[in-house]
């Protein structure tokens, strides 16, 4: 097994941050991007302070930061190769927030910067014949799509909106692999299932933050849920589908997230926002 250059987004918790813990110690070339330098700084000095893990501050809520950004982590591998982009940052806002192009919060970070920041990146993950992980959910299955409300300006809730988050990571790596397979490039979705992460507790307040502290403790360890992805970085790349992945094991998205002309009216429609 060679070593690889790694991307990995939401690097300071949970479970970007033991994938980033887990590929240090192995050895790999690893660009942990983190919302700030302050953030970045406490995590790197939390892993010892490993000389082959850089870490990168982009703000995932501006499309323009994330166009800047990719810049700064294909500056740091010289070899101009990306084996693999792990996309792990995400956020459950209790309230209906936005960025500063009006985009609801959950849709940016949660899908619009993946599909940018894997855009920015791909010609350095086509010269590696590289692959791209999203992290979704087995909640995506619920959702739809509404393509006359993509921003939930009619009616917000902050799980609904996370479940059309994680299926628009479903119908984004779909559509993804119908466009660019042809050039040895996969994006593949682990569903972790229900991680001991804080994920739900920062941007809420209440019973919606008392109820989500509770739950979590019933969830994985994020060191066990590494694994699963590392399984993935590691094994023959599979170009057959399904490309989701559970436990270690491909089982079948919905089919919804499958749908060939859902997924690209949903992917032109993400295009025009990032651009």
């Amino acid at each position: 097994m060679y070593l690889k250059n790694i991307v990995v987004t939401g690097t300071t918790s949970g479970i970007g941050y033991a994938i980033v813990k887990a590929l240090a110690a192995r050895g790999d070339h690893v660009v942990a991007v983190t919302l700030n330098d302050a953030l970045g700084s406490k995590a790197y000095q939390s892993l010892g302070s490993p000389q082959n893990v850089s870490f990168v501050s982009i703000d995932l809520s501006s499309n323009q930061a994330i166009e800047k950004g990719s810049h700064k982590i294909k500056a740091l591998f010289s070899n101009q190769k990306i084996d693999v982009l792990i996309h792990c940052a995400a956020i459950v806002p209790q309230y209906y927030i936005t960025n500063e192009q009006g985009y609801e919060m959950q849709f940016q970070v949660n899908h619009l910067a993946i599909m940018n920041l894997t855009l920015n990146l791909l010609d350095y993950i086509k010269r590696a014949e590289g692959i791209v992980i999203a992290t979704s959910s087995r909640v995506h299955r619920s959702a739809t799509i509404n393509f006359d409300d993509l921003m939930l300006r009619k009616k917000y809730f902050l799980f609904s909106a996370y479940k059309k988050s994680k299926l628009a990571n479903v119908l984004f790596a779909y559509e993804f692999n119908r466009r660019y397979s042809k050039d040895h490039v996969l994006a593949y979705l682990v569903d972790p299932r229900l991680v001991n992460t804080r994920i739900a507790e920062t941007n809420t307040r209440g019973i919606i933050r008392l109820f989500w502290s509770i739950r979590r403790r019933f969830g994985q360890d994020p060191n066990a849920v590494a694994s699963y992805f590392l399984q993935l970085i590691d094994q023959e790349k599979n170009d057959q589908e399904p490309y989701y992945y559970k436990y270690g094991k491909q089982v079948e998205p919905s089919n919804y997230g499958k749908d060939e002309q859902i997924a690209k009216r949903f992917w032109e429609a993400s295009e025009k926002l990032i651009k």
